[in-house]
């Protein structure tokens, strides 16, 4: 993966339960059972972040608790499930 258009990384956050926080940047927070936690990630919506290259990708990686390029793939191309995701992120301690 070369890059990722920045709105498959929005429509991937929203179907794994992110909730986006509008600002100057778009904010995302994983709300789980009506909970916000701790794991949350920032879109830049200017032009120039149409396409996500790989620096702010492996940004994206650390922020999302994905411990490799291939799980952030699979997040993003939707073959990651929500609760596929949050299960992996409980086996991790990331959540409760």
């Amino acid at each position: 993966m070369g890059g990722a258009a920045r709105r498959d990384i929005e429509s991937a956050l929203k179907k794994k339960g992110f909730v986006e926080r509008p600002g100057d940047h778009r904010f995302y927070s994983l709300i789980v059972e009506g909970k916000e936690t701790q794991i949350r990630t920032k879109i830049s919506t200017g032009k120039s972040y149409a396409i996500y290259g790989e620096p702010l990708l492996s940004r994206m990686r650390q922020q999302l608790h994905l411990p490799s390029r291939t799980l952030l793939e699979d997040f993003i191309n939707c073959p990651l499930e929500a609760e596929d995701y949050l299960d992996l992120l409980r086996g991790q301690g990331d959540l409760q």
